[in-house]
């Protein structure tokens, strides 16, 4: 399983840390993130976090589906070794604007979790 997280909530902060040491992350570029990604970068060079533009006054849902792509063509089967199976979004709830981003993609949502939701690439994805 090939996991990335997509964090779109602008005070995640502090919690970039030990994500980043699980999973890929792509995190939205607030002030607060690109602050704690700076330390990250600092001390451990070799973590993958990407911190991305955005627009604060864009709904969490927009952020995610105009990301998606842009995540996908660097995790996926034409730029990774062993490209994304699973999709980790902390800050957005499951919904119907969510449940088509991510099938845009050819995610699944499965899990709904306290921050977001998990989802999974179908096999036809």
């Amino acid at each position: 399983m090939k996991a990335v997280a997509i964090v779109l909530d602008h005070d995640f902060g502090d919690r970039l840390g030990p994500l980043s040491e699980r999973y890929p992350v792509w995190a939205v570029g607030s002030a607060t993130n690109r602050q704690v990604a700076g330390e990250i970068w600092r001390t451990r060079p070799s973590v993958s976090l990407t911190t991305f533009q955005y627009s604060p006054e864009d709904p969490v849902t927009r952020t995610l589906a105009e990301i998606l792509p842009t995540v996908d063509e660097h995790h996926g089967q034409y730029s990774a070794p062993e490209p994304w199976t699973h999709l980790i979004v902390l800050g957005a709830r499951a919904n119907t604007a969510t449940r088509d981003a991510v099938a845009g993609i050819g995610f699944t949502i499965i899990e709904e979790t306290v921050d977001g939701f998990i989802a999974v690439r179908s096999a036809a994805g």
